[in-house]
């Protein structure tokens, strides 16, 4: 039996006996934690979430309190439901393989596909992107927590780090833009650390969020996925991080984020200072998705979701 086999097995044992769900397990791409897609006996499908052994309970417990949050604050959000144990906690503790203790939860899947997989990218489908992100990030500003967020790789606010892994970068041209890209968001971090600090996705990249089509033929958002980077920053730094995967997503980015920019305006204005940095923003994430993939594709350098930002972040960088 393979280690992915193996995984499956003993996943499935767990979770038939901790929330008494039964069906076919597949392995998804993570970069930290263990994901399954199950497809229960009776065709109805959830994610199943085995945390890595590292993560915090109280950070797990801000995700799904934002999960439910959400729901209630804004019910037409395309935003997945939490799926109660037999016991009717949101997550359970489990052995692993290995006989050391993950936390688990599972949510409902939800359905669509990947906005990665979509071609074209309508205007209308940027449009409505836009408009619900913006109405996500409205209800955020009313969530509060009172546990401070992991610091983190992903937060726009702190991307230095990458200063000290240029070398990963070895085409000399591409190592030079990035390092202006450093110098820019220093002058602009300032303007950014005195905007008020928010709980956002901090992830909208095309991986996580879904699109389905409508009653009425239209491309629609469909689903927002995995909270599992949310963070407090300025909320233009969510505005930031779905733009820069919208730029890079087709030879239509631009125009496409343009119209992601118009949907997003018309619900919750962006005001003069907030886009004065918005393209620097833009660039110093896709310079940290850069310089990550890099760094991570030499331990897993066949894995589509290692290097899968890679290709499209340097295009534009240059």
């Amino acid at each position: 039996m393979s280690e992915t086999e193996k995984l499956k097995s003993h996943w499935a044992k767990v979770i038939a006996k901790l929330w008494n769900l039964n069906g076919q397990y597949k392995l998804l791409n993570s970069e930290f934690d263990l994901n399954f897609e199950l497809i229960e006996n009776g065709g109805k499908k959830f994610i199943v979430k085995v945390m890595r052994e590292s993560c915090g309970l109280s950070f797990l417990d801000a995700q799904v309190d934002m999960l439910d949050f959400l729901k209630k604050e804004e019910a037409k959000l395309p935003i997945p439901n939490v799926v109660s144990s037999i016991f009717g906690s949101r997550y359970e503790t489990a052995l692993d393989s290995d006989k050391k203790e993950r936390i688990v939860w599972i949510l409902e899947k939800m359905d669509g596909m990947l906005l990665s997989e979509v071609s074209p990218q309508s205007k209308n489908l940027m449009v409505d992107l836009g408009k619900k992100v913006a109405t996500l990030d409205l209800a955020c500003k009313k969530f509060s927590l009172d546990t401070a967020p992991p610091k983190h790789k992903w937060d726009l606010t702190k991307p230095l780090w990458i200063k000290d892994n240029l070398s990963e970068i070895r085409d000399p041209g591409l190592q030079d833009i990035v390092t202006n890209i450093i110098e820019e968001f220093i002058s602009i971090s300032d303007k950014l650390n005195s905007m008020p600090n928010y709980w956002i996705h901090n992830d909208l990249n095309d991986q996580n969020l879904l699109v389905k089509i409508s009653a009425d033929g239209e491309a629609v958002l469909s689903g927002i996925l995995d909270f599992g980077d949310m963070t407090l920053s300025p909320t233009i730094c969510n505005v930031a991080i779905c733009s820069a995967y919208l730029l890079i997503l087709s030879e239509d980015g631009l125009n496409m984020q343009l119209e992601f920019l118009r949907g997003y305006h018309s619900v919750n204005v962006l005001l003069e200072e907030e886009l004065d940095i918005l393209y620097t923003l833009i660039m110093t994430r896709l310079a940290v998705s850069l310089v990550n993939s890099l760094i991570m594709s030499k331990g897993k350098p066949d894995d589509p979701y290692v290097t899968i930002s890679q290709k499209g972040s340097k295009k534009f960088l240059y």
